[in-house]
């Protein structure tokens, strides 16, 4: 008869679980130290400002389809939606994060999602001053060579402001990448439409943009 001492049965129950626990322990181990790695990074720079280097500029229609007026093109004043001012921008480092996921318990696409570079907007750059120039005879109140910065109103978030108000309001340098305007008086007849929009910036930097080549009616 086989006779086990008491004494040892803790002892054997300990090396049960000491031998577990190392396998289980070597087993994470080989599956979460390449997730460290995979699918993100361990690297991930973030940028969160956005330096302007270039200004483009283009006219839109807002019905009956909204889309970009090509040149030869021709819409009435209550279609047309505005101008749209579009920052080339280089994106500037803050700092660099650690990336770590779990696998199996995220999606990779989830794991990975980042928030969009420039988020933070402009570094250096804020709205100082902005002057939009009628190339041609606009109306009654606007011959060609004047500023029609007094019909001007800007659109952000929903809401639409003179181009005084909207101004007044850039407290903080700029946060989009795009900016939207259009003006609040209809021409008194069919004319070509032509426009330059200057806007300074509070580091010094200037840009200027023409827009043309479509007629806009009454």
């Amino acid at each position: 008869m086989l006779i086990v001492s008491s004494t040892k049965i803790p002892y054997l129950t300990l090396m049960k679980s000491i031998k577990f626990t190392l396998i289980f322990a070597i087993l994470m181990g080989f599956i979460l130290v390449p997730s460290c790695i995979s699918p993100c990074g361990n690297d991930v720079e973030s940028f969160p400002y956005f330096d302007i280097k270039e200004m483009r500029a283009w006219a839109y229609r807002s019905q009956p389809e909204r889309g970009r007026l090509e040149n030869g093109e021709s819409v009435k004043y209550p279609n047309l939606g505005g101008i749209q001012l579009a920052f080339d921008v280089d994106y500037l480092a803050k700092q660099k994060s650690w990336k770590f996921s779990i696998p199996s318990l995220v999606s990779s696409a989830n794991a990975c999602s980042l928030i969009p570079p420039g988020y933070e907007g402009s570094k250096e750059e804020k709205l100082v001053e902005v002057d939009v120039i009628t190339l041609v005879d606009y109306n009654g109140n606007f011959p060609k060579g004047s500023s029609i910065n007094e019909m001007v109103v800007f659109m952000e978030n929903g809401e639409e402001a003179s181009l005084e108000a909207y101004l007044a309001r850039q407290v903080e340098n700029v946060k989009s990448e795009n900016l939207f305007f259009t003006h609040d008086q209809s021409p008194d007849s069919i004319i070509d439409f032509a426009i330059n929009v200057s806007l300074k910036f509070s580091n010094g930097e200037s840009y200027t943009q023409g827009i043309s080549g479509f007629q806009l009616e009454p």
